[in-house]
């Protein structure tokens, strides 16, 4: 089964945001947890 992917910019760089379609549902809570809060941008790209 092919992930979803999501790209996004970075003030440093791009990276992409991955998940497998069956992961999660319509309605279900997600967290994201991120390594490393500077700039917010994989928070933008969610």
């Amino acid at each position: 089964m092919k992930p979803l992917l999501e790209s996004y910019e970075l003030e440093y760089g791009t990276d992409q945001l991955e998940i497998h379609v069956d992961a999660i549902k319509a309605g279900d809570k997600v967290l994201v947890v991120d390594d490393l809060l500077a700039t917010g941008g994989t928070i933008e790209a969610t």
